[in-house]
């Protein structure tokens, strides 16, 4: 980590990367105990859990840095530039709860929380329907942020029951 944040004073990496220093026990101990097919998803010093989980540095590097060596061809560095770039600014909070929007999208566009598999028109009409949603929220100034992410939520709660309401009709 010492090394990254060089990097990032440095101006090499274009990333706003939130260190673990202190924290690796909790990761490290975390991920001992999951299995081989268990997922980690986070969101928030991420670096101590890629590393928990086995993902060697040698590739999360070159991937935080846009590099095409990287994990993903260097899709994560990329996105954190254009995530910079968007907002004129680079903030810690960038991205924070954007993992709600995407589960609430694939979980609108039909995908089961139960299990099953989703669809990619699926998952971009709930994206659809939750952007017009956030959309009309705010063009009639339905209070802040904090409130809309609650009607999301409240949208995410009504598509799961709604599949319970279906899987239980089917049977």
């Amino acid at each position: 980590e010492d090394g990254l944040q060089a990097l990032c004073l440095s101006g090499e990496l274009a990333a706003d990367l939130h260190f673990s220093r202190g924290q690796e026990a909790i990761a490290a101990g975390v991920c001992a105990q999951l299995g081989p097919n268990d997922l980690v998803a986070c969101h928030h010093r991420m670096i101590a859990w890629a590393v928990a989980r086995g993902i060697p540095l040698e590739a999360l590097v070159p991937e935080l840095m846009g590099k095409a060596e990287g994990l993903m061809g260097g899709l994560a560095g990329i996105a954190a530039v254009i995530g910079s770039a968007r907002q004129n600014s680079a903030t810690n909070a960038m991205g924070n709860l954007d993992e709600l929007y995407v589960i609430a999208a694939a979980v609108v566009g039909g995908t089961s929380l139960a299990g099953g598999v989703g669809t990619i028109y699926g998952a971009i009409i709930g994206a659809l329907i939750l952007t017009s949603l956030q959309t009309g929220m705010v063009l009639i100034g339905f209070g802040d942020g904090s409130y809309q992410r609650i009607v999301i939520g409240i949208a995410l709660v009504l598509a799961v029951w709604l599949d319970i309401v279906y899987r239980k009709r089917i049977k």
